[in-house]
C-alpha cells in the first residue's frame, strides 16, 4: 500500500514539474520563426472574422468552378455531377437547415451562429457550381459554332480543290489557313472518299452522341 501511494505521489510531481515548465516556455520565442511569428498580433482580433473567411472561400470556390469549366466545358458528365450534388447533398442540407433554423427559433428566437455559417458556406459553393455549370454550356455552345462556322467557310476551299485535281483533299492540311477548331482535331474529323467528303464530331454534352456533315446534302446530321 506504501510502494502504491509513494508510486502515486512521484507521477503527481512529476506532472506538476511538467505543468510549471511548460508553462514557463515561450513558445512565440522558441518557434523556428520566432521574428515572424512574434510580430503576429495576439489580441483577439487575430482569427478571421466571418466575413473574410467567407470572402476566402468565394475566390477559392470561383476559381475552382472557372477552371473545372474550362475542363469539362458543358459536357455530360459534368451535367450529372452538379445535379447529382444539387439532389443528393443540396436537398438534404437545406432540409437540415430548416430544421435547425426553427430549433434556435424556439429556443433563442434568434439565427444560430453555426448556421449562419453553414447558410454562407451552401450558398457560396451552390453558386460556384451553377457558375460552373452556366460557363461549361457557354464554352461548349461556342465549340460547336466554332466548329460550324469553320466548316461553312472551308467548303468553298475544298470545292475549289476538287476542280483543280478532280477529287477532294484527303487532309485539310494542304488548304491555306485550315487550322481545324477544337471539336474537329481528332483524326476521324475530316474524311474524303473520291467525290465525297465527311466532317464528323462528338457532343461532349450528350452520350456517346454526335454530329457530321456531309458533302452530297451539305447539312449536319445527328447520329448516336
Amino acid at each position: 500500500m506504501t510502494s502504491v501511494l509513494t508510486n502515486h505521489q512521484t507521477r503527481t510531481g512529476w506532472r506538476t514539474q511538467l505543468d510549471t515548465r511548460l508553462e514557463s516556455i515561450d513558445f512565440r520565442s522558441s518557434f523556428p520563426y520566432s521574428g515572424f511569428v512574434s510580430a503576429l498580433p495576439v489580441s483577439s482580433e487575430w482569427p478571421l472574422t466571418l466575413c473574410q473567411r467567407m470572402k476566402i472561400l468565394a475566390i477559392i470556390a470561383l476559381g475552382l468552378a472557372i477552371l473545372s469549366a474550362f475542363m469539362v466545358r458543358g459536357s455530360f458528365g459534368q451535367t450529372i455531377a452538379i445535379l447529382a450534388i444539387g439532389v443528393f447533398i443540396g436537398v438534404p442540407l437545406t432540409l437540415y437547415m430548416g430544421i435547425w433554423l426553427l430549433v434556435g427559433f424556439k429556443r433563442s428566437n434568434g439565427v444560430p451562429q453555426g448556421l449562419k455559417k453553414m447558410f454562407l458556406g451552401s450558398m457560396i459553393t451552390g453558386l460556384s457550381l451553377a457558375t460552373s455549370l452556366g460557363l461549361g454550356k457557354f464554352l461548349h455552345e461556342s465549340d460547336i459554332r466554332r466548329t460550324r462556322e469553320y466548316v461553312a467557310a472551308i467548303v468553298p476551299m475544298l470545292d475549289d480543290y476538287r476542280t483543280e485535281h478532280g477529287r477532294y483533299p484527303d487532309s485539310l492540311d494542304v488548304l491555306p489557313d485550315s487550322q481545324p477548331p477544337r471539336l474537329l482535331r481528332e483524326p476521324h474529323s475530316y474524311r474524303a472518299e473520291g467525290d465525297r467528303y465527311r466532317f464528323e464530331y462528338w457532343d461532349a454534352a450528350g452520350m456517346m452522341e454526335g454530329y457530321f456533315f456531309d458533302s452530297s446534302t451539305r447539312e449536319w446530321i445527328y447520329f448516336d
